[in-house]
């Protein structure tokens, strides 16, 4: 539950009012909830000071039960998954983490308009120019970030001629993986924020071993429990650094989901779609 809370507050303007534990039916069906719990969580609803939203705990919610979800409680309705990646754009700076943000963005977006989509008698009724233009975008990114990748793997064999020994910092979002390289390498540029998913670039920093060896620490970004693949994959590119270093990992120590309602003070958050 705490990674949960964790995740709304690192929103702006975002927090959460109430928390509801709530046994789920199944995930594979339009109903979640039993009649039971949906008239408990209603009330507990009415209890909540100024609800916004409702945030379920799950991974990744279908197009038809966060509809029956939002028609039930008259709120919008988001899940793990949409979450994060409202936190990736928010986190996003440079122009590596927007490309690899808009990339994990795809497979969501297509998931849901080919959900919303489906028909009664079962067919998904998408239209080829729908397709092509999320297949079209998902090419150009990944074109995009190969680039990237090259450009990468050529500073990387730069390291190599000079024998930077290289470390790279890996471990759970918000561990102190920032932190700990600023304490290692006196780095005054590196502010560290208590937030989740502050990182989403791998970055290098210098350091000086006792004994004068200069050594590069990797900063990488963390991340939290059951993410999904696809969510993971268009990182890949900026992990490659910590994948061949050394790994220093640093870390702070029946179905069901638990149910956040959300407050809050400016803006909704963003819809996502497709941009070209």
């Amino acid at each position: 539950m705490a990674e949960a809370v964790a995740l709304i507050n690192t929103l702006p303007h975002w927090c959460v009012v109430g928390t509801k534990y709530a046994p789920l039916l199944t995930l594979q069906r339009k109903e979640l909830l039993g009649t039971g719990a949906i008239e408990n969580l209603k009330k507990d609803l009415i209890a909540c000071p100024n609800p916004t939203a409702i945030f379920v705990s799950t991974n990744l919610l279908k197009f038809v039960q966060i509809s029956e979800l939002e028609k039930i409680f008259g709120l919008p309705v988001y899940d793990r998954y949409s979450i994060v990646i409202h936190i990736f754009r928010e986190h996003a700076k440079t122009a590596e983490a927007k490309l690899q943000v808009a990339l994990a963005e795809i497979p969501y977006i297509r998931k849901k308009i080919f959900e919303s989509c489906v028909t009664r008698c079962g067919v998904i009724n998408v239209t080829e120019e729908t397709k092509l233009l999320l297949d079209t975008k998902e090419k150009k990114l990944k074109n995009q970030l190969k680039k990237l990748q090259q450009h990468r793997r050529l500073i990387r064999s730069k390291r190599k001629k000079y024998g930077f020994p290289t470390v790279a910092i890996v471990g759970y979002t918000n561990a102190g993986k920032t932190c700990l390289i600023k304490a290692l390498t006196d780095d005054n540029a590196l502010q560290p924020r208590n937030k989740l998913f502050a990182t989403l670039d791998t970055t290098a920093h210098q350091g000086i071993l006792p004994n004068r060896l200069k050594i590069l620490y990797m900063d990488t970004i963390g991340f939290i429990q059951d993410v999904p693949q696809t969510l993971i994959e268009p990182f890949l590119v900026t992990l490659e650094d910590a994948m061949i270093a050394v790994r220093w990992s640093y870390n702070t120590s029946s179905s069901c989901c638990y149910l956040f309602f959300l407050s809050q003070k400016f803006p909704k958050l963003r819809i996502l779609f497709p941009r070209m």
